[in-house]
């Protein structure tokens, strides 16, 4: 092997090092973006289900409000 050879062969690998390079990095943005979508639509889901269980406590403190109005319509009637 020459000394041609071997700066031809380091020029290929250099070249070989630098599409790898820019592949990982694009793969690197990628998978980064896909994190943040991730993240953003779990918090998206988080919220509905938040709005839901504000939503249910609301509920059930109507219920009890209710319940106790009855009781005591009941209670000034059997009086």
């Amino acid at each position: 092997m020459t000394e041609h050879d071997v700066i031809e062969k380091l020029a290929a690998v250099r070249a070989e090092l630098a599409r790898m390079t820019a592949k990982i990095e694009a793969l690197d943005k990628r998978i980064d973006d896909a994190i943040v979508s991730q993240v953003r639509d779990h918090g998206k889901r988080i919220a509905a289900l938040e709005k839901h269980q504000a939503w249910i406590a609301g509920a059930i403190a109507l219920a009890g409000a209710v319940g106790a109005s009855v009781g005591t319509i009941i209670q000034l009637f059997v009086r």
